[in-house]
């Protein structure tokens, strides 16, 4: 509600522009069907996140670091929770942590089901 405070850890995806006026066009368009997040991009020395060397050695690697910040920008464009998920990653690409690719399909509160897939590898 308005006036409210709201306590978020690292979250910055509510507060981005683009985030906001999506969340405002899918309310427009009427009931969901099904969600569909594909997400691909190349993690490697050309990319700023690479260079931090946590990154590099953090458990769960780059889908771990930067698929919380989707699944934060999913949860606020649906306007609901992800109640169930299955998932299965791989490692492709050994200069990075694994896991480097992963794919899943989800079920939200809403009743909608949904896929989300997230690769990283450099050779994405």
């Amino acid at each position: 509600a308005p006036g409210q405070i709201i306590w978020s850890v690292a979250e910055n995806y509510r507060f981005e522009p683009a985030l906001i006026e999506g969340k405002k066009l899918i309310a427009d368009i009427g009931k969901m069907m099904s969600v569909q997040v594909i997400v691909e991009g190349s993690m490697n020395s050309s990319n700023p996140y690479f260079s931090s060397s946590w990154r590099r050695s953090f458990t769960g690697g780059f889908i771990l670091d930067m698929g919380v910040h989707f699944i934060a920008g999913l949860r606020m464009l649906v306007g609901c929770e992800v109640v169930s998920v299955s998932a299965m990653t791989s490692h492709v690409d050994l200069i990075l942590p694994p896991p480097d690719n992963l794919s899943s399909v989800f079920h939200l509160e809403n009743g909608c089901s949904g896929v989300f897939v997230m690769v990283v590898s450099s050779r994405s």
